[in-house]
This record gives C-alpha cells, sequence and structure tokens, in this order.
C-alpha cells in the first residue's frame, strides 16, 4: 500500500458520519476538549491531539471564530503526505467541525493530493500544491485562491525560511480579525531546519525569534528609553501573539 495504517485511512473515509454526534454547543471554556474529542473520535488521529497539544490553541481562538463566522476562508499548508499514518488526518477533522466554511489545503506532494482526491480524501475542499518556500509558487497559490483568508494554518515543510517567506506572503492578505496559526515551531533552532532560503528570507533564519520580535514591539516602548523607530510601525496590524508548546497564533486587527 502507498501509507502505512492504510486501513485505518479507508475506515475514515468510508464511515463519513464519525465525529457528528458530539455536542455542538461548545463555548471558548469547553473548546479545548470539543477539538480534542472531535479528532480522537476518528479511528486515525490527527498528531496534532497525540504528539502535540494544538486543540489549546485551537479550542481557544479557532473554534469561537467559526461559531461567529461559519461561512470564513480557511487555508491549512501541509496535507501530511510523509505521516506515518498517512495524508489527510486534520482534513477529516476540518470537515467535521467546519461544514459551512471554504476549505482549501496547499501541499508539497503533487501526486500524494492527486491520490488523496481519488480516494475522496479532499471531498470539499480545494487544493494548492508546490513548494511554500518558492515565492513563485505562495504567488501562485494567491492567484489560484483570490487569497483573503480568515484563516491560515502553516503545518508545512517546517524549514523557518519557508514558514516565514509564507507568512510575509499571506499575513497582508488575511482578513481583518483573522488568524495565522504556526505549527511545528519546536524544530525551529535544529540546523536542518536553517538551510533554506529565498528572496524573502536568509539562511539561518528562526522563526521563534522573528516572533519574539513582534512580543517586543506589543509589550516594551523602546521610545521611552532609545532612538527608534515608530512603535506603531513596528506592530502594524498585529492584535496579538500568543504561543504555546510548539506553536504560536496571532490575530490581526
Amino acid at each position: 500500500s502507498a501509507y502505512k495504517g492504510e486501513e485505518k485511512i479507508n475506515d475514515d473515509i468510508d464511515n463519513k458520519k464519525e465525529g457528528q454526534n458530539i455536542d455542538s454547543n461548545y463555548d471558548s471554556i469547553r473548546g479545548k476538549e470539543f477539538f480534542e474529542a472531535t479528532a480522537n473520535s476518528f479511528s486515525t488521529k490527527t498528531d496534532k491531539v497525540t504528539d502535540h497539544n494544538y486543540q489549546v490553541m485551537y479550542g481557544q481562538f479557532l473554534l469561537p471564530f467559526y461559531k461567529s463566522k461559519p461561512n470564513m476562508k480557511m487555508l491549512e499548508i501541509g496535507l501530511g503526505c510523509d505521516m506515518s499514518y498517512g495524508p489527510g488526518m486534520s482534513v477529516n477533522v476540518w470537515r467535521k467541525l467546519f461544514p459551512e466554511a471554504e476549505l482549501w489545503e496547499a501541499e508539497y506532494n503533487n501526486r500524494c493530493v492527486k491520490r488523496a482526491k481519488d480516494r475522496g480524501q479532499l471531498d470539499g475542499f480545494r487544493t494548492l500544491t508546490g513548494d511554500q518556500g518558492r515565492v513563485e509558487v505562495l504567488d501562485r497559490w494567491i492567484e489560484e485562491s483570490g487569497g483573503d483568508f480568515d484563516v491560515v494554518i502553516d503545518d508545512g515543510g517546517h524549514q523557518n525560511c519557508q514558514i516565514w517567506a509564507t507568512f510575509q506572503k499571506l499575513w497582508p492578505l488575511l482578513r481583518s480579525g483573522g488568524y495565522y496559526f504556526i505549527e511545528d515551531m519546536q524544530v525551529g533552532r535544529a540546523p536542518k531546519y536553517q538551510r533554506a532560503e529565498n528572496p524573502l528570507c536568509k539562511k539561518g533564519l528562526v522563526v521563534a525569534d522573528k516572533i519574539k520580535e513582534i512580543v517586543e514591539s506589543l509589550t516594551i516602548d523602546e521610545s521611552l528609553t532609545i532612538d527608534t523607530k515608530n512603535r506603531e510601525e513596528k506592530i502594524g496590524d498585529i492584535e496579538f501573539v500568543m504561543c504555546q508548546k510548539d506553536a504560536c497564533v496571532l490575530k490581526k486587527s
């Protein structure tokens, strides 16, 4: 078979009603538990709730956002084609949680996307393909999708310059009040994740350091002590940053 755990993947595809009996009257307090329960309702579980605890940020921010705007436009980068259990596990979760949303999935591996489509794993999703570390690919994604996303989730290649170039391209197109999630930041200082480079990002950059700079601008008014650029210029349209283990989320003002 093409992937380990293929039988479980097929089980999840065949049983489209999995996860639908969960109480839909969640609130921001119970969002973490609601997200985790939905992810765990599938026979093959996304690593968002097994290896990581992303139910924290998604339960606190993404679920209430959908409740207030069911027709949100959301892009996730990273179908999971290199995962041992196969691609599309987070797609299952998004489909169940956000049935009224406009859902987009971006992935490097075009052949994997085609196989997933053929199996019905991407029903209800629009897709983009290519390497997010290439500026011309990001420009094509913007053209094909129209940009203007309410939510972006970067669970893609994890190279720092892939993440940072994508942020620089997509953040300006994020709608006011939207959220930008960056997963798997725990690998940022590993040398092999600092090798990529592109016109928007130099080799050796670490995304966590860029997030620190944003936090510094949000929390410290340097103009009180030193001559510096306008603080509001540095902050721009970032309303807040929240970080948890392995990940951060930024909200657009």
